[in-house]
């Protein structure tokens, strides 16, 4: 292994961009840094410790030039020594715990930011995504445009800051257009929003996941801990209930979402593809057309069917008519009151007892979980 080098690529995503002790308040988005990471083997594994310019210097770009990493090697006793930079951030502020450990390399003067344990030696690939011992908080001002990955799993990672270690042209001005750039991984894609509101991107219990793109950028994964729709006191889905024990897509105060995926007429996708879904008391509510409100006609609660026989395309007592409006193939069938009846044929049929049997079935469901 070589004694001492400049990061000329993706050596460890885990020491990019690295937490400074900016304080909130501080504005970083645009700001030049640069690191110097030395490299010690301690217990057998590989560690390397972070020195960071922020709060000195921008860099200046023949400072960091001159810079020796076999001296800096040898001033810190290090078993090799890795010059990474220039980087820029892009979160307008961090926090995160303050160092007091201080130096200078040549003429800049840094300081320790991290101290962090190393998968390996050898350099992972782009995209492999690599946890971080660090405590900090990236925040990323409404009205900033941030550049977000998405892998396949519909995670999100933000760019935290850009690199010009690898494209040393590369500006915040070209980052919208990057994604055309990047071979992602099948599945993962790049985007580029405006913040509506605040975001912030912290470690998790001490730890961040971050990856890097093949320009050497680094993102960080946007953990978030929702506050869980079934105990927030609003009804999220509108279907008239809201929370456990009143809404039937909540089973505890605990679950994320109102919706739930057991339920037709309360799962969030349009099941039968006539362009509507779930149950919607506004739908229900505009009698004979069921044009207003985004819900199916069909579902006439949420524990109902998006398409019972009276809305479901078909003839389905073969007198030659189709539903309650005709399904477009042909006349009504009048024993078809609305487009929430269970039978096309004569009595009072499935959808008219439905309506009797839906509040006692509401009433013992909510004994059952209380």
């Amino acid at each position: 292994m070589p004694h001492s080098a400049r990061l000329v690529g993706p050596f460890l995503a885990i020491l990019l961009g690295l937490a400074s002790a900016a304080p909130a308040s501080a504005q970083l988005r645009g700001i030049r840094y640069c690191e110097v990471l030395a490299v010690y083997l301690r217990g057998g594994a590989p560690v390397a410790e972070v020195w960071n310019t922020v709060g000195f210097s921008l860099c200046p770009e023949d400072e960091w030039e001159a810079l020796d990493p076999i001296a800096i090697r040898d001033q810190l006793g290090a078993l090799t020594v890795l010059l990474n930079g220039p980087r820029f951030f892009l979160a307008d502020g961090a926090e995160a715990p303050p160092s007091d450990e201080v130096t200078t390399f040549g003429t800049l003067t840094m300081r320790l930011v991290a101290t962090l344990r190393l998968p390996g030696l050898s350099p992972p690939g782009p995209y492999a995504s690599l946890s971080v011992e660090r405590d900090n908080v990236w925040i990323f001002r409404a009205g900033s445009e941030v550049y977000e990955l998405l892998d396949a799993e519909g995670r999100v990672y933000v760019m935290q800051a850009y690199s010009l270690i690898v494209d040393h042209t590369l500006s915040e001005a070209d980052l919208p257009a990057l994604g055309s750039r990047l071979a992602l991984p099948p599945g993962w894609t790049y985007r580029t929003r405006v913040l509506a509101e605040d975001l912030l991107v912290a470690a998790q219990d001490g730890v961040a996941t971050v990856v890097q793109d093949e320009l050497a950028n680094t993102y960080q994964l946007a953990v978030t801990d929702p506050e869980p729709e079934c105990g927030d006191g609003i009804d999220n889905d509108g279907d008239g209930a809201a929370d456990f024990g009143e809404d039937f897509g909540c089973d505890t105060t605990a679950d994320l979402s109102e919706r739930s995926p057991s339920l037709e007429c309360d799962d969030g996708v349009d099941n039968d593809g006539d362009g509507r879904s779930d149950y919607d008391p506004v739908t229900k509510a505009d009698s004979p057309t069921y044009a207003a409100g985004s819900g199916d006609p069909g579902c006439v609660h949420p524990l109902g069917h998006e398409d019972p026989p009276c809305s479901d395309g078909l003839d389905n007592d073969g007198d030659g008519l189709f539903d309650w409006d005709g399904a477009g193939l042909g006349a009504a069938d009048p024993e078809c009151s609305e487009p929430a009846d269970y039978s096309e044929g004569t009595g009072c049929g499935l959808g008219f007892e439905l309506v009797f049997l839906l509040p006692a079935l509401t009433a013992a469901r909510r004994r059952r979980l209380r």
